[in-house]
């Protein structure tokens, strides 16, 4: 019982309070920062989706000039028939030494033989059973490989195909060997945002570029069969994913890949969730210590709220104990204007009337004891007096005296009687009992009654009484019985 008094004290109270109106906040705050996050993942998604488009047509852009460039190169061939194998040769190993992207050019016939190249270790060799070769017999005029690793550079490369024709007739095809290397370099100087990586793969799967390790294609890394990629390669489908949370060996979290659709290739650019919220984790700092900071000092506040309350409550329940213990001289003396001062002014005011009441009962108790004491001296007195002349000689006054002491005897019956009665009637009034049965009568003309009717018995008395009143009219409400009883009170004191 005492715990679950202390539980549901002011003080718990105040805290429950405090914590009631503070819940609804938080949980609003913690809405609108799961809101901020959400709303700068999409904004980033959506960033990281123009950046991707940005660098897929900065890569298509750069496969188109070499393609251009095959045409040119081909055109030049196709419109100079008299060009011997050499001079073509050499014509190719000018223009490839000018490109620095370029590892070589190779000019190959339509039976599939390079009769043609930069490079003087390919001539007469055949490529018909290559699948690019194949591909351009069936009618692909551009083409673009997969990452391969090429023999002659003895490092992975890719070629750019271009068929050459002449009207409508395929005549030969024109196979430039890129440089991988100067083409991660060109992507690299397209994006300057580090926290996040690019990666760039083949239709294959193979990773072409990582912006954070240039050096990636040198591996030959094709991704697994279950990564998000294939979704982009195979079936052309725009993917943005952002795991809930990053881990360690995983920190990107947030992840756009994009198809680069002409040649079957995809982009992907991840970002760092701690990097790209890191603003709004700050903002959570920064609001959990300003929210730890107004709790501190509500609870403070809260508390020293308690004390200012439970200190005039303690006084006022000390001073009801010592009033309910019979000191009805205690007085708390809180002063103010609030609810539990008044409160307190009030149970001043009542033990003060219950001190007066005190004194009251007392001093009517001890008025009492005299008043009861003077009849029953009186008849004491008298009884030992007849008590005692019984013993003596009568004589011709005896039945006299005796009759005057009989009166003294039932005189002061009446006058205990009469008190007794006063001590029923209060008894009753404090109980309840006794109610005023209140009428409208004219109050004089009732006093004035109950004077008259004890005028004969006072002049047997030897007193005069006279009744004078300068109103002889007063209507109010009042019990006539009860003024009676009154009146005749006053006149036999």
């Amino acid at each position: 019982m005492e715990a679950n008094v202390n539980f549901f004290s002011i003080r718990n109270k105040l805290l429950i309070l405090l914590l009631i109106a503070f819940v609804p906040i938080i949980v609003f705050e913690f809405v609108n920062i799961n809101r901020r996050f959400e709303k700068g993942i999409e904004n980033k998604l959506h960033t990281n989706l123009s950046i991707a488009q940005t660098i897929s047509n900065f890569l298509l852009c750069y496969i188109d000039e070499l393609w251009a460039q095959e045409e040119i190169i081909s055109t030049f061939i196709l419109n100079n028939p008299h060009l011997s194998p050499t001079e073509i040769s050499n014509y190719l190993k000018d223009i490839s030494d000018t490109q620095q992207t370029i590892h070589m050019y190779n000019w190959i016939n339509s039976e599939g033989i390079i009769v043609a190249s930069s490079n003087a270790k390919l001539l007469g060799a055949s490529v018909k059973d290559y699948d690019l070769f194949k591909r351009v017999l069936m009618g692909e005029e551009k083409i673009i490989s997969n990452l391969v690793t090429s023999n002659y550079i003895n490092k992975p490369a890719l070629h750019v195909v271009k068929a050459a024709k002449k009207g409508g007739i395929l005549k030969g095809m024109i196979v430039a060997t890129a440089n991988v290397e100067k083409i991660a370099s060109i992507l690299s100087n397209s994006y300057f945002d580090f926290s996040d990586t690019i990666e760039l793969y083949d239709s294959n799967g193979t990773k072409i570029y990582q912006s954070d390790s240039p050096h990636i294609y040198l591996k030959q890394q094709r991704i697994s069969e279950n990564s998000s990629v294939w979704g982009a390669l195979e079936e052309g489908k725009l993917i943005q994913t952002m795991k809930s949370l990053p881990t360690h060996d995983e920190p990107y979290a947030i992840s756009c890949i994009y198809p680069i659709r002409n040649i079957g290739w995809a982009l992907a650019i991840n970002s760092r969730c701690d990097v790209v919220l890191k603003e709004k984790y700050k903002e959570i700092q920064i609001w959990i210590l300003m929210l730890s900071f107004v709790i501190v000092i509500a609870v403070r506040s809260a508390l020293l709220l308690y004390r200012h309350i439970i200190r005039p409550i303690n006084k006022l329940k000390k001073a009801s104990e010592t009033i309910l213990a019979g000191d009805y001289s205690v007085r708390t003396r809180i002063a103010g204007y609030d609810e539990i001062a008044s409160t307190a002014q009030a149970f001043d005011k009542m033990a003060e009337g219950i001190e007066r009441y005190d004194k009251m009962r007392s001093q009517f108790f001890a008025n009492i004891s005299h008043e009861l004491k003077t009849p029953i001296n009186v008849i004491s007195a008298t009884a030992q007096l007849l008590l005692r002349q019984t013993h003596e000689v009568a004589d011709a006054n005896y039945i006299y005296k005796v009759r005057d002491y009989m009166k003294i005897v039932k005189q002061n019956c009446y006058r205990i009687m009469k008190l007794v009665t006063n001590l029923v009637d209060i008894t009753k009034y404090e109980n309840g009992f006794l109610k005023a049965h209140m009428e409208n009568h004219n109050i004089i003309q009732i006093v004035e009654d109950i004077t008259l009717s004890v005028v004969k018995y006072a002049e047997i008395k030897g007193i005069t009484i006279i009744f004078d009143t300068e109103t002889e009219e007063k209507y109010t409400a009042c019990d006539p019985d009860m003024i009676e009883r009154i009146i005749l009170n006053l006149i036999s004191n």
